[in-house]
């Protein structure tokens, strides 16, 4: 091929090998990220898992001191009752309407006793306040009465569960031992509580749709439980529906354990934390719904395995994209080596400047057009770099460019650049760049083409002048003005101050000696001020006869002395022009701050007025001008 030029179809991998290890690729990629996905889902659930049994610990032991507290105070006043029962033995008796009084009261601030009853050493009631339908005049039989009278040591004993009161509802009844004064039995002491009232506060505790509380007593024996689907439900007296682990726990002597655990009652299951309260006569059991706490789980998994999913397909569809490309290229390689005399006539004969390059920037060939753009011989061209032909200032524009595109990270890029012919004339050029590599990918070749822009970039910055610039004087014009007034609003460059100038006479001189000599005063005006004011202070004509020069960071001493060198400008201008001299009326405004920029255009144009008029009354020398010093100044 033409100079050693070749392009080249690849390492020879057929399209069948080529096809197996894209397919394995794929495989091993997606099984990778399905072991990754399945790890994180198992580490989520063990952290939700986890996260559902300390809420139930945290939960049951909230319940445990919440219950053991109220059966505290029960059991407080049960002793306060007690202690009164032995103050009117001593006194000489019990007085039934008094003890029947005292009782009352105390139960008034126990809302959770149905009722108080007091057994005498044989069983039978011989005092009650609250509702004591339904309930046994003698208690004698019962276990908890035996317990208390054949054990001195024991204190605080609960029943089973029974019915009782005139609604016959069921309740727990709270047996404290009373003894006389030498020791002996003298009966009980009852407190029969609702398990409704034990509950009933954990109605307002978050346990999800389906989780639950129960209370029950040591022989595993369902007192009452709570679920938000079935509000508090009481069990029948001896139900006994729990699980083996909580069998097992109970069983074991353990006061405290978590657990998971199918619910034999409605076949839920559940997280659960046992806890014993008080003296271990009861438990609570508080369990959290699998299908609750691992809802947000669920949910979570189905967004991952969307993504997993979606990552497949993508997964696919690139390796058919890459294979589909892969066989692409090969024709491309196949056509290239077919047409590579095609490929350097249309290269020879482009209609814009064509060169290739080393990666180092080295010229190896140019077309014609390139030769004819440059003003070398194509041999010249061949001995330099590119640097050699571009614009000083533009050396480095494109350089992060032209290295991303060797890099690989980019094909080709496109860029305005200004190159130098070999008669030192300045070219700007379109430059677009495109790489070509060998088998193994590296950089070989750099294909540079440059459309000479020039003429456009000539009428751009010509019409961008004409859009700034005032067409007679080439000051800065009134929109140019007005939006750099704008900009001073963003409070960078405080104090500014602005100066407008009123070009004295135009209007006279225009009539009685014609336009064209207005215009030369127009012109010798914007000499003046071009000489007063250097190129970063903003001198714009915003009128026919009017100025004005914005001064940012300038403070109303700095300004006074501007104005100074502008009058002595003028005056030296006037020495030298006695035909036509140049007058100016001038004010100033200085603010400090953004509130204060609105109003110093009208304080400083109001100021040239009142100068103009002092001109005119004669009252003022041509080259004098008023300074006034306030939070605005002019």
């Amino acid at each position: 091929m033409t100079n050693g030029i070749t392009a080249e179809s690849g390492d020879g991998t057929s399209s069948k090998v080529l096809i197996a290890r894209l397919v394995a690729g794929v495989l091993l990629v997606n099984l990778f990220i399905i072991a990754l996905t399945w790890i994180s889902i198992h580490q989520s659930k063990i952290q939700y898992e986890e996260s559902a049994a300390l809420n139930t610990q945290n939960l049951s032991r909230i319940s445990a001191e919440y219950l053991h507290g109220v059966i505290d105070k029960i059991d407080l006043a049960m002793v306060v009752v007690a202690d009164e029962i032995q103050r009117e033995t001593v006194r000489g008796g019990i007085d039934a309407k008094s003890l029947n009084s005292f009782i009352a009261r105390k139960k008034t601030n126990l809302l959770e006793i149905d009722t108080v009853r007091i057994s005498d050493a044989e069983g039978k009631i011989r005092f009650a306040a609250g509702d004591a339908a339904g309930e046994p005049e003698n208690i004698a039989d019962l276990e908890y009465f035996i317990k208390l009278r054949d054990t001195p040591n024991v204190k605080l004993v609960f029943s089973e569960l029974n019915r009782g009161g005139s609604r016959g509802e069921w309740n727990v009844k709270l047996a404290r031992r009373l003894n006389r004064l030498d020791g002996s039995f003298a009966g009980v002491l009852l407190g029969t509580i609702r398990p409704e009232y034990l509950l009933k506060v954990f109605a307002s505790i978050n346990l999800g749709k389906d989780g639950s509380i129960a209370l029950g007593n040591k022989d595993l024996s369902l007192v009452a439980r709570y679920s938000r689907a079935e509000g508090i439900v009481t069990a029948p007296p001896g139900e006994k529906s729990v699980s083996d682990k909580l069998k097992e726990t109970v069983e074991s002597g353990q006061n405290n354990k978590t657990y998971k655990a199918i619910n034999p009652v409605d076949g839920i299951e559940r997280t659960y934390t046992f806890r014993e309260i008080s003296d271990g006569s009861l438990f609570v059991n508080v369990g959290l719904a699998t299908r609750d706490y691992l809802a947000a789980w669920h949910s979570e998994n189905a967004k991952i395995l969307t993504v997993v999913f979606l990552f497949f397909l993508m997964s696919l569809f690139i390796s058919w994209y890459f294979y589909s490309n892969w066989v692409r290229v090969q024709l491309i390689f196949k056509a290239h080596r077919d047409s590579e005399e095609s490929f350097w006539a249309v290269f020879d004969n482009a209609l814009v400047g064509s060169m290739l390059l080393t990666p180092e920037g080295q010229i190896v060939k140019v077309n014609l057009m390139m030769e004819n753009l440059i003003g070398y011989m194509g041999n010249e061209l061949e001995s330099l770099n590119i640097k050699e032909i571009t614009f000083p200032d533009d050396y480095e524009i494109d350089r992060d460019l032209y290295q991303s595109m060797l890099e690989g990270w980019r094909k080709s890029y496109q860029i305005e650049k200004r190159f130098v012919s070999n008669y030192g004339t300045v070219i700007w050029g379109m430059l677009s760049v495109s790489v070509v590599r060998d088998n193994s990918g590296n950089p070989r070749y750099v294909v540079c083409m440059i459309e000479d822009i020039s003429a456009s970039k000539g009428a751009e910055e010509q019409l961008k002048f004409q859009n700034t610039h005032d067409g007679m004087t080439g000051l800065r014009n009134r929109a140019y003005f007005d939006g750099e007034f704008s900009r001073m609003q963003l409070g960078l460059s405080f104090p500014v101050t602005v100066i407008i100038i009123d070009l004295d006479g135009l209007k006279q001189v225009n009539d009685l000696q014609g336009h064209e000599i207005g215009d030369r005063l127009i012109m010798a005006a914007s000499a003046v001020m071009r000489e007063a004011f250097q190129e970063n202070e903003l001198v714009a004509r915003i009128g026919g006869d009017e100025f004005a020069i914005l001064l940012p960071e300038t403070n109303e001493e700095k300004a006074g002395l501007l104005v100074e060198r502008l009058r002595e400008c003028q005056a030296s201008f006037n020495e030298n022009e006695k035909k036509l001299p140049v007058r100016f009326s001038i004010g100033t405004a200085t603010a400090h701050s953004s509130a204060q920029l609105s109003k110093i255009w009208k304080q400083a144009d109001d100021r040239m007025y009142a100068e103009k008029a002092l001109h005119k009354s004669g009252a003022s020398g041509p080259n004098s001008s008023i300074v006034i010093s306030d939070n605005v100044s002019v």
